[in-house]
């Protein structure tokens, strides 16, 4: 993983880059020839911005799954990423505030006006099962601008990633596809 793979010793790694593609007029996905938000920068975005093997992610997000074995962080470390961190109403007010009109930015399938919300230092935390019986209360997920997504469900002992390169962020098709993924990486579980 890094965030410089252009800079990296190891000339595989700068040439295994993949192309975004965007959206066209027609619904089908062409070369994204813009500028990307990282081109140029020098130093690491908190958020966004890392390259890396779905792979090598999902050894990552494994590790944080169990806080228990994990080889990255001491287990009260990863717990307080997965603690909500918005406990006055006012912050829980303008954190939906907020998510309205983001929520259609967001990757992945988020019911908004259905389900509670939260925040922790790792990203969106889901304070209600969903009734189909993915991401049970206490799961936390994200995304990236390219359409990449990430979940953790301590509780059904889920760690999933998905990944794409296709911007802009929250494309409806592939909302659609992260969905399916989701709810086949549950059924095989178990879980759902």
């Amino acid at each position: 993983m890094t965030f410089f793979p252009h800079k990296h010793k190891n000339p595989d790694l700068s040439a295994r880059i993949p192309v975004l593609s965007s959206r066209g007029a027609d619904g089908g996905l062409q070369p994204f020839r813009e500028p990307f938000i990282t081109t140029d920068v020098t130093g690491c975005f908190g958020g966004q911005g890392l390259y890396s093997s779905m792979g090598d992610y999902l050894v990552f997000l494994r590790s944080l799954l169990s806080s228990n074995n994990s080889t990255l962080l001491s287990p009260n470390s990863i717990d307080l990423l997965f603690t909500p961190q918005l406990n006055a109403p006012q912050s829980q007010s303008q954190l939906e505030i907020f998510l309205s009109p983001v929520g259609a930015l967001f990757i992945g399938e988020f019911s908004m006006s259905k389900y509670r919300h939260g925040w922790a230092f790792g990203g969106i935390i889901f304070e209600e099962n969903y009734e189909d019986g993915r991401r049970r209360a206490g799961a936390m997920s994200w995304g990236g601008a390219a359409n990449c997504f990430w979940l953790i469900d301590r509780e059904a002992g889920i760690a999933l990633t998905f990944g794409t390169q296709v911007i802009l962020p929250g494309d409806k098709r592939v909302k659609e596809v992260i969905s399916v993924v989701e709810k086949e990486v549950y059924a095989m579980a178990g879980v759902n």
